[in-house]
């Protein structure tokens, strides 16, 4: 279900997009440079991926939830990299 609705929103011509990183930016998923006179105002991610944002912040707790063993490689970098980190962040 979850790849139904990503081609969806997505579509499945994926010429349009140069890279991975311009689908990233064009839904919203990369951090806003919002920078004046040297001076850098914001690094949040946008708000305009209101639709696929949340579909995939539930594909990754799904995979790296401890009591489902199917993906242990996605588990261990997840713990890796949470340490120190805000929970969700």
């Amino acid at each position: 279900m979850t790849t139904i609705r990503i081609i969806l929103k997505i579509g499945v011509d994926m010429k349009r997009f140069e890279s991975s990183m311009h689908l990233c930016s064009w839904e919203g998923l990369t951090p806003q440079n919002n920078e004046s006179d040297g001076k850098k105002k914001t690094t949040q991610i946008g708000k305009a991926g209101q639709y696929l944002k949340p579909l995939l912040i539930e594909c990754s707790i799904r995979a790296v939830n401890p009591r489902s063993q199917k993906h242990p490689e996605v588990s261990a970098k997840y713990r890796s990299c949470k340490k120190g980190v805000e929970p969700k962040k």
